[in-house]
């Protein structure tokens, strides 16, 4: 099943969507003003991030660095000031032109231990967690900071992908969710790797893939009609993968897919794709017993259903080997 995967992807304008509000009560209280290393390193980055050239941006970030970091007891009364502040900085330094995700700490500002490798993407992601954990409330400001990156290299992967250099775009994207993992509009990033995996026919791992993009579209109402799809196309591609298996393992496979299917349909009672879909499962892990009790309920009351749904169901039944119902099912329909 293709049905996902797609010979190119979309250009994607991330930087400038609003992402869902995270539900909160408190306020993201940060203070940027104390100590005086704080105040200072704010100002260079809030400065950097809106005017100057790439190598005065540099400067500018990797000073922040230094005055946060080269003498932590003085900044040791504000953690979570510096954790915003750093974070932002190393993160601003990942974005810079022909910058290098990986360098060694001395590059970048730090004073101890200057020799060693610093992933800048992670450190900054690491900082940022260290801020949600002092302030949920703060979980808000961290994903603005965090969706500039992640929209810049979630665009290269589409770019990489739709050049069919697959191996870059599956880079990109792992970076993108190494800093934006669990946000608001992750979803993407997982649409775009579950392609990828798809492309290389890991399945298993595309399935995986296409599952968390569906759970992180819960509760979004805008993307209700689209998650609907995706778990839909999910449950497909896991029948198809089920049915390279034998006996029992295959059996299990399917239960596996009603089960999944089941959870669905306690979010969306009487969802027609969802109930044709634990059909054919069923169907193929040969419980027809089950399955005939929906496509029964089909033929008996077939102006309950859509042409559409009914074909669907034909299809089902069909890849099924089940062509005797499916027959009854398509002339339904038509």
């Amino acid at each position: 099943m293709r049905a996902l995967r797609t010979s190119s992807l979309a250009a994607l304008l991330l930087a400038g969507m609003s992402a869902p509000l995270f539900a909160q009560a408190a306020v993201c209280t940060v203070d940027y003003g104390k100590p005086g290393q704080v105040k200072d390193a704010n100002k260079a980055v809030e400065t950097s991030e809106l005017i100057g050239k790439p190598e005065d941006k540099r400067k500018a970030f990797i000073r922040a660095v230094t005055l946060l970091t080269k003498e932590a007891e003085k900044v040791r009364s504000n953690p979570t000031g510096v954790s915003m502040v750093l974070g932002r900085a190393l993160l601003d330094l990942s974005m810079l032109p022909d910058q290098a995700p990986v360098v060694r700490r001395a590059d970048v500002g730090f004073t101890t231990d200057p020799e060693v490798q610093i992933d800048l993407l992670a450190a900054a992601d690491s900082l940022f967690d260290l801020v949600e954990a002092a302030q949920s409330a703060c979980k808000e400001e961290t994903e603005s900071h965090r969706r500039r990156p992640f929209a810049d290299l979630a665009n290269a992967a589409v770019n990489h992908y739709n050049n069919r250099q697959v191996d870059s775009a599956s880079a990109a994207v792992r970076r993108a969710l190494l800093i934006y993992d669990g946000y608001p509009l992750s979803y993407i990033a997982y649409n775009i790797l579950g392609n990828i995996l798809q492309t290389n026919d890991a399945v298993p791992g595309a399935i995986a893939a296409f599952k968390r993009m569906a759970e992180l579209m819960k509760g979004d109402t805008s993307l209700v009609a689209e998650r609907k799809t995706t778990v839909i196309l999910v449950a497909q591609l896991m029948i198809d993968q089920g049915e390279r298996g034998e006996g029992a393992t295959r059996t299990a496979a399917m239960n596996e897919v009603v089960a999944y299917l089941e959870g669905f349909l306690r979010e969306f009672p009487g969802d027609i794709k969802a109930q044709s879909a634990i059909a054919t499962a069923q169907l193929k892990s040969g419980d027809v017993a089950a399955a005939r009790r929906l496509f029964d309920e089909m033929l008996g009351n077939p102006d309950k259903y859509t042409d559409l749904n009914l074909l669907e169901a034909g299809v089902g039944a069909a890849r099924a080997s089940q062509n005797a119902m499916a027959a009854q099912l398509f002339e339904a329909g038509l």
